[in-house]
């Protein structure tokens, strides 16, 4: 992918969530699933900086930390 130093999903930029449709509940848990059917130990997963940080010094956490929690209680790392 393209890596920008603070681009602003929804404002004329796309990612990878949202062309797997990631955005969107259930849609990303089967996909871990799936994975973990295929016997996937772990999995790398990419989320754009600027969800991660919406504005300068402010932390949203919220995505990524249940994506996290799922995929250990599935047993990926």
């Amino acid at each position: 992918g393209i890596d920008m130093p603070r681009p602003q999903v929804g404002e004329g930029y796309t990612f990878q969530a949202q062309w797997t449709q990631h955005t969107q509940n259930g849609v990303w848990q089967d996909d871990f699933r799936l994975a973990k059917k295929c016997n996937l130990d772990w999995l790398r997963y990419s989320w754009p900086w600027s969800l991660l940080e919406p504005e300068q010094d402010k932390w949203n956490w919220r995505d990524l930390d249940e994506r996290y929690e799922f995929a250990q209680k599935i047993g990926l790392e």
